[in-house]
């Protein structure tokens, strides 16, 4: 869904070697706590229930990728200090949300990367 939405970082984190699917696991593991406001992390979970769908936490991950953009252009070891410092990244007050409310990811998309996932594990 990076590749989709970002493909210039997406890019730029693979020739710099950086796996976004591991900080985007982070972030899930976490339900996302420490990436914004609590309030904001009460109504992605809202929006998880109301839409019954997993796309939500994609969309709030490939959200955070490109809200954070600027903060990512350096080299591997700029790009993990930014990702692990989330008190340095300075977002808006509802940023979050609404970059991930206005974040298309589509069946296809997720089905698309899956079959990517799995092309580069047979390798």
């Amino acid at each position: 869904a990076l590749a989709a939405h970002q493909p210039q970082l997406f890019r730029h984190f693979m020739g710099e070697g950086v796996a976004p699917e591991l900080f985007y696991c982070r972030w899930l593991q976490r339900l996302f706590r420490g990436c914004a406001q609590d309030s904001e992390i009460v109504r992605l979970m809202d929006l998880f229930i109301f839409e019954r769908s997993h796309k939500v936490f994609v969309r709030a991950g490939v959200a955070l990728f490109g809200l954070l953009e600027t903060k990512l252009r350096g080299d591997v070891d700029q790009i993990v200090e930014a990702l692990f410092h989330a008190e340095r990244w300075d977002l808006e007050p509802g940023a979050l949300l609404q970059a991930a409310l206005s974040t298309k990811v589509t069946r296809k998309m997720l089905e698309d990367m899956t079959s990517r996932e799995a092309a580069r594990g047979s390798e």
